[in-house]
């Protein structure tokens, strides 16, 4: 057997894609059968055919109607035993989860099921027949792509996970003594939680690291390995998206809206702006154009 590791989504501003899976070949050798992983998590409805799916060092047989939850740690391939079809939604856990201990509910169900607990729905089941419909919406959108298609696929998505979740409670499914498969994670989350809400006030790495009892450097790093981006950025993206909004839903004055949302020298305010948005806050509150992109971005 050959263990890869895939490059499924290409890094961009909305790491999500849908598409059609046919599987491996079941007659090929085993040596010469490929399992890979990736960076992003994955959920796969059988649209039809039939065939079995490699999770590990487990099989699973694959029927008509199931939906499967894969994590990127776990190596797996399906198997194609005839006219197999699946349908492969793949998205990077940032899309969904930003670091606060709430977002992290919506992945749970990837990470901390019970080892004797099965990553699959089978067809007709309460909880495949409330998520499929979810699925072929998130497809329509993500084909036709009409204006505000993002923002219906990240809710649609969340939807969907969050009713994942509930079923995973509700049929005591998680383990309890099972942990993120982030070191120090919630650690971490508390620390994003607490910038979350003080982002507008004066906010230092040494602190962050002082509040959760652990080195600068230490925290530092562990915060990078979660939350897939620097601490300093964090901040900055969060004190941005603040200002943005106070761009387009008030009349104050820039220099307010740069002391509004966290930032103490204007002259810097107006710099990382810019070179994130391509235009000046007074230019990016003028000009529809800018707004709007700005809008089906987000």
């Amino acid at each position: 057997m050959i263990y890869a590791k895939d490059d499924v989504i290409q890094k961009n501003e909305f790491p999500f894609d849908i598409f059609n899976g046919n599987g491996q070949n079941n007659h090929l050798p085993s040596e010469k059968i490929t399992v890979h992983n990736h960076d992003c998590l994955e959920i796969n409805y059988v649209v039809h055919g039939g065939g079995y799916y490699l999770i590990g060092n487990n099989k699973y047989e694959l029927h008509t109607g199931d939906i499967c939850l894969i994590n990127n740690q776990e190596y797996h391939m399906a198997m194609n035993t005839g006219m197999l079809m699946l349908k492969v939604i793949v998205f990077n856990a940032d899309l969904i989860w930003n670091g606060s201990q709430m977002d992290y509910m919506y992945l749970k169900a990837f990470f901390e099921r019970k080892e004797n607990y099965e990553p699959f729905f089978k067809a007709g089941g309460d909880i495949a027949e409330a998520v499929t419909p979810i699925i072929f919406a998130l497809d329509k959108e993500w084909r036709e792509k009409k204006p505000g298609y993002r923002i219906l696929i990240k809710a649609d998505l969340m939807k969907m996970l969050a009713m994942i979740y509930r079923y995973y409670q509700e049929s005591e499914s998680f383990d309890d003594q099972a942990k993120p498969p982030w070191k120090n994670y919630h650690c971490v989350t508390q620390a994003v939680d607490y910038i979350n809400s003080h982002y507008q006030e004066r906010l230092t790495l040494g602190g962050m690291a002082e509040m959760v009892h652990m080195s600068e450097n230490y925290f530092s790093t562990v915060f990078r390995e979660v939350v897939q981006m620097p601490f300093s950025k964090y901040v900055l993206e969060k004190r941005l998206d603040h200002a943005c909004m106070l761009l387009k839903t008030t009349n104050i004055h820039i220099t307010a809206v740069a002391l509004q949302s966290g930032f103490e020298n204007i002259s810097y305010f107006n710099r990382v702006f810019k070179k994130k948005y391509g235009a000046s806050p007074g230019r990016y509150r003028s000009d529809k154009k800018i707004l709007e992109e700005s809008a089906i971005k987000s």
